[in-house]
């Protein structure tokens, strides 16, 4: 029993954990050229073969969104690509911003409406 027990943690750790990096980890909100507005420079590297369109969002210390414009919200970023972004964030919602996020989207299985 203990020998299984062993085999499959070593299996569980030992695995691959696919998914993608974006840079910087701690983001620095600075002064952009609009005026109340402020902007993280941010950039994507996608290492999973399966997913190539990513969702921006901007969260709160509760994960609540915050209010954020960037040049697109969902981003093609292809295996092994490298994407740079840019998040805006209105001066007054500055302080509530904890976490810039992205997560993958996939193509939902639709039934054929001909059939």
């Amino acid at each position: 029993m203990g020998f299984v027990i062993k085999t499959f943690m070593l299996v569980l750790f030992s695995t691959a954990v696919m998914a993608h990096e974006m840079t910087p980890t701690y983001f620095k909100l600075q002064s952009s050229s609009y005026s109340g507005v402020y902007q993280a420079e941010m950039s994507m590297y996608n290492v999973r073969e399966d997913s190539s369109y990513y969702e921006i969002t901007v969260l709160d210390e509760n994960f609540q969104r915050v209010p954020f414009a960037a040049t697109q919200r969902i981003m093609n970023v292809t295996y092994l690509k490298r994407q740079k972004f840019t998040v805006f964030i209105r001066n007054r919602d500055v302080d509530r911003v904890v976490y810039i996020c992205t997560q993958s989207k996939t193509l939902k299985a639709v039934p054929n409406q001909l059939e």
